[in-house]
């Protein structure tokens, strides 16, 4: 597996560090509206604002609870957590941003923000799988359309009551599809040019 193969490679360790530098350096091209703030320093690297940053621009790291020098295990990049534009932990985006930030500083990114060493703990156990989501049954999905209920108005009636209302929708919806095939039968019939004498339709 790719993932157990190259998760410690020094050479990946270096293309991603590489990587993380590049995404942080201003381009040439003029910077617009919505970039990075520069740091107060030396202006060559751009952070987003609800980061903590060093006075010369470098990420903060806060350390863990088990931190040493050889296994930083559980340390954290410092965030403001008042800032209103802070995403949510979990984000896609603030974990792009932290695991640049752990790369930077020289340090492996958690497992749980870079994908490789996510896929390989998965794989070797002693990280837990993922977590799907639940699949919702059929018939809860089409009750909730056929008498236009939320999913969880659906999932909040009783078992019993809920297949009790889902037949009674069933044979509603039919009725309802048998009378408007009649009327559309019966407005085709009247839009229908009558035969002529020869048994052929006259065009219109």
């Amino acid at each position: 597996m790719r993932a157990q193969a190259t998760v410690d490679d020094p050479a990946r360790l270096g293309a991603m560090r590489r990587r993380a530098y590049a995404r942080h350096t201003p381009t040439a091209a003029t910077d617009g509206p919505l970039s990075f703030r520069k740091t107060p320093a030396t202006g060559d690297r751009r952070w987003p604002t609800w980061m903590r940053l060093t006075p010369d621009g470098r990420p903060i790291l806060k350390p863990g609870p088990q931190h040493t020098l050889s296994s930083p295990s559980g340390d954290q990049i410092a965030v403001d957590e008042q800032h209103p534009w802070l995403p949510p932990p979990g984000d896609a985006h603030r974990q792009m941003i932290e695991r640049d930030a752990f790369l930077v500083l020289g340090h492996w990114p958690p497992a749980h923000i870079d994908g490789r060493s996510l896929r390989d703990g998965r794989a070797r156990g002693t990280i837990p799988p993922a977590q799907r989501p639940a699949r919702i049954d059929h018939e809860i999905l089409e009750l909730a359309r056929l008498d236009e209920l939320t999913i969880a108005q659906a999932l909040a009636i009783d078992p019993d009551i809920r297949r009790d209302m889902l037949h009674t929708a069933r044979a509603r919806a039919a009725r309802q599809h048998e009378q408007e095939r009649r009327q559309f039968l019966a407005r085709l019939s009247h839009s229908s040019p009558a035969p002529d004498r020869d048994g052929l339709r006259l065009r219109s």
